[in-house]
């Protein structure tokens, strides 16, 4: 399904974990509190990147542009180390995947019954 998924489907508690920078299907980091000066830019459509302040972090982390090229920078821990989710910044995020239904809090992993 996602080669950055971590779990174990047959335990007494079968569990899967995921990067959050690595299984969201947008992300996009906006301004923090210390550069917000007047309107936002938070909609309801939510796309790849960042603005002003948030893309400049993006590029510094050398977090890739594309949603393929975050997903795949995300899946390695030392990366992920290196990028921290701040209280004080907004970030816009979708997920959305046809394996997993939230109206049904169900979850369907082809070959397995």
């Amino acid at each position: 399904m996602d080669p950055g998924l971590d779990g174990d489907v047959y335990a007494d508690q079968p569990y899967l974990y995921g990067p959050l920078g690595g299984s969201l299907n947008t992300l996009h980091v906006g301004e923090s509190e210390e550069d917000y000066a007047g309107e936002g830019d938070a909609g309801l459509e939510v796309v790849e990147g960042g603005s002003a302040s948030g893309e400049e972090l993006r590029t510094e982390k050398g977090i890739p542009a594309s949603e393929a090229a975050r997903k795949k920078w995300f899946g390695s821990e030392e990366q992920r180390k290196t990028f921290e989710y701040e209280s004080s910044r907004t970030y816009g995020c979708s997920f959305f995947n046809g394996y997993l239904d939230f109206n049904g809090s169900s979850l369907t992993i082809h070959g397995m019954y």
